[in-house]
């Protein structure tokens, strides 16, 4: 598929998580698997863009995909909690309404992002947690249940093993939250993030995944953000709200993801930022040492990099 298909602006960005990626933390083998997948989420969102999906939902099949795919720390490849389970979380916001909404604490959910889906275009409530927010996807056939043990993976249990024996919550460095941001062919935007939160977190720890303007948001007259990092002071920050106004009092893509990041790291807090604006403009901007990440557009070549 070519990015030149269309003349109308249309761009998809993902992510898979930033940390303390060294250079030779992964064979050569190990990084094209990750950047293989990330390619490929990119380009089931850029596909379905192009093929007149609206942002949202670009936004949401990326994450999707992601989700499925056991290398991050989503869905299928959710960390463990300190009790040995899992509790997903995930938002999604739609740019032109400038809505959104969230679900956290999910155990028997497959994809967490499409349950927020519905919970926007169908649900009363912005954000819906445990118990509750298992009840509402019972009524909801077209969604995917899975017994608990479907987000068991090897290395996911490698790490808990880890956590047990130091006591200590971990960011898992090996691929963290997943995100999405999205820009279709009638101009409107949008945000999808999902997460596992952290290897060792309390049961019943929301995440900034779940929150819209911690961890996502999405206005068509600013643009589009999904956050991964620290996820508690991305929440006491407020980080993506924060730069949506950065770009409302005129910053920059690039500026204002940077003012964000700056004021998450004078807070204790590491991460990075994906956003996109109605022009097309993009920034994948991050303060540690790498951030899985990928793009496509009617203006560049589908290109995924980890450092």
């Amino acid at each position: 598929m070519s990015s030149a298909q269309s003349s109308k602006p249309w761009k998809i960005l993902v992510h898979g998580g930033a940390g303390a990626i060294q250079p030779d933390r992964f064979s050569p083998e190990e990084k094209q698997t990750y950047l293989n997948g990330l390619e490929q989420a990119a380009q089931l969102g850029a596909e379905a863009l192009l093929q007149g999906a609206t942002a949202l939902q670009a936004a949401t099949i990326a994450v999707r995909d992601l989700e499925d795919n056991p290398l991050f720390n989503a869905g299928r490849g959710a960390v463990y909690h300190s009790q040995g389970g899992h509790e997903l979380d995930a938002s999604v916001m739609c740019g032109l309404q400038q809505k959104g909404a969230g679900v956290s604490g999910l155990t028997r959910v497959k994809n967490p992002v499409e349950l927020a889906l519905i919970l926007l275009e169908k649900g009363s409530h912005s954000l819906l947690a445990g118990g509750g927010a298992e009840s509402f996807a019972d009524r909801w056939p077209q969604l995917k249940r899975v017994p608990p043990e479907h987000f068991n993976t090897d290395l996911r249990k490698r790490q808990y093993q880890e956590f047990l024996q130091k006591g200590q919550m971990s960011l898992d460095h090996g691929g963290q939250t997943v995100g999405a941001v999205a820009l279709d062919l009638l101009g409107n935007l949008a945000a999808a993030t999902s997460t596992g939160g952290l290897t060792g977190k309390l049961p019943g720890r929301v995440s900034d995944s779940a929150i819209v303007g911690a961890g996502t948001y999405a206005d068509n007259q600013t643009c589009a953000l999904s956050a991964t990092g620290t996820g508690d002071v991305f929440i006491q920050r407020n980080s993506c709200f924060y730069t949506h106004l950065l770009v409302k009092s005129g910053a920059s893509l690039s500026e204002a993801c940077q003012t964000s990041l700056d004021d998450l790291k004078a807070h204790g807090g590491s991460g990075g930022l994906i956003a996109i604006n109605a022009r097309g403009n993009s920034a994948m901007l991050f303060n540690t040492q790498g951030m899985f990440r990928a793009q496509m557009g009617w203006d560049s070549p589908l290109q995924a990099e980890i450092v």
